[in-house]
């Protein structure tokens, strides 16, 4: 009988190790879960704003319109779960912001309207340099940083970065700077 209990207490000390096991694995697993949730949420945020801002233009009169981009941008910068999500969102940002400044989408504008207000440059550049922080090799934000600095009149740091796009590969950036007299 003292032998059965032995056996007894040893399947229970497994059954308990055993049960320990799983407690942690569901745990990992809500955890994962929830990440992926989201990441999901995050993943929606930058593929609507996208979609929005590449195919539509927004109302230049209604600014809930830019405020509510904006907000949802920041969540998902806030969120801070899948980084290239995170590059995506602060990229734009910096487009809907600029956008919301001037009017309009950025694509549908003039580049000399940018000259017509600072205050483009200091957001623009902000969201810009935080993407690049993020993501060193975006060739597309070294040329938009680039042409927020060539309006703001800056030109060494319009060529700069124009010169950051090219080392990246960016094929129309080098034939400008080619054509403007600038190696690289």
């Amino acid at each position: 009988m003292l032998r059965s209990l032995e056996v007894v207490t040893e399947q229970a000390q497994n059954a308990m190790a055993n049960i320990a096991v799983l407690e942690k694995e569901l745990a990992q697993s809500k955890k994962q879960k929830e990440k992926l949730k989201l990441e999901y949420e995050q993943k929606t945020i930058v593929l609507l704003y996208t979609q929005i801002f590449n195919n539509t233009k927004y109302d230049a009169n209604d600014n809930q319109e830019y405020d509510k981009a904006i907000s949802s941008l920041w969540r998902c910068i806030e969120l801070n779960v899948n980084d290239t999500l995170k590059v995506e969102a602060y990229f734009l940002l910096s487009g809907v912001t600029s956008a919301k400044i001037l009017g309009g989408s950025e694509t549908e504008l003039d580049y000399i309207m940018f000259i017509q207000d600072p205050q483009y440059h200091t957001e623009s550049i902000q969201y810009l340099k935080k993407t690049i922080e993020l993501k060193p090799d975006n060739a597309d934000a070294y040329i938009y940083l680039g042409r927020a600095y060539g309006a703001r009149g800056d030109p060494e740091l319009q060529i700069s970065n124009y010169k950051e796009a090219t080392r990246l590969g960016h094929q129309a950036i080098q034939d400008w700077l080619k054509k403007n007299g600038h190696d690289w």
